[in-house]
């Protein structure tokens, strides 16, 4: 069964609609899926209306982007079957993943069978039967394929993704961040649909939030309570509201944010921002 994916409540590359996705859930009774963080967030929504929706559910993994342990609790703690995983579409999608025989709760899971990984200054390399051969009229890949993330792999083999190694920002004294981190502390927040957060090279960081409608003022409180739970260097210190790093121009096909273009339209902004108190 391979619906169409207005069915699935998708329309665009961003626009989604919890409401036509739960329907989709009690047409068909999936026991699996696999979400990106985002979209966890609507399926705990749906959970919570309608809880035999979901119930034929057995596992879900989550992956695609950083996502938030705390996210991943309060949705176990609400009854969902859920499990954090690791994967990229050079590697042919899966390479890691948690489930019920062997878990670490803040790991992307073990590298599945077949799977060799190698690190290269923190950078994580994949070899795998499932690896792409190249891409379309570039040379062929050959050996391992080098993933982007900086990762770290445990004595018992779970993995850990620390963020995306061109990502990491250097403020203005020198501290370095992984700006996936807060973002995926930020969808803890209810009212924060989506936040991009820089830091390289300023003295405070400036986060752009785009709220659910209405959800400004307490989107604000949430970030406050939010950066109360940070080191100083990761903090949002300013906030810029904007529907903008939302729109499909600056986003990828899997909801990351395109940074150098959303820094490209908002650069101005970003250094002219007075601190908001």
């Amino acid at each position: 069964c391979v619906p169409d994916l207005k069915a699935l409540g998708f329309s665009g590359s961003n626009q989604f609609s919890p409401e036509i996705f739960a329907e989709a859930l009690r047409r068909w009774h999936p026991q699996t899926l696999v979400l990106v963080p985002e979209l966890l967030r609507a399926l705990m929504i749906i959970h919570r209306r309608s809880p035999e929706v979901t119930a034929p559910l057995r596992y879900v993994a989550v992956g695609g982007a950083r996502v938030s342990q705390q996210l991943i609790s309060t949705a176990r703690s609400a009854g969902l079957p859920i499990f954090e995983g690791y994967g990229l579409s050079e590697c042919g999608s899966v390479v890691a993943l948690n489930h019920q025989h062997h878990e670490m709760a803040g790991s992307a899971g073990k590298p599945l069978e077949g799977v060799s990984l190698t690190f290269h200054d923190a950078e994580l390399h994949v070899k795998s039967p499932g690896n792409a051969l190249g891409y379309l009229g570039e040379a062929p890949f050959t050996g391992s394929i080098a993933t982007g993330d900086l990762a770290e792999q445990d004595t018992s083999g779970f993995i850990h993704i620390r963020g995306r190694r061109k990502n990491v920002q250097i403020n203005a004294f020198g501290r370095n961040f992984s700006p996936e981190w807060v973002e995926a502390e930020a969808m803890n927040c209810t009212a924060v649909r989506r936040l991009v957060i820089f830091g390289e090279g300023l003295k405070k960081n400036v986060a752009l939030v785009h709220t659910f409608e209405g959800m400004e003022a307490s989107a604000r409180e949430q970030l406050r309570a939010l950066s109360d739970r940070l080191p100083d260097y990761a903090r949002p210190h300013h906030l810029i509201f904007t529907p903008l790093i939302s729109s499909p121009e600056v986003l990828t096909a899997n909801g990351r944010p395109r940074r150098e273009r959303v820094w490209a339209l908002m650069k101005t902004q970003i250094l002219n921002i007075e601190e908001i108190r």
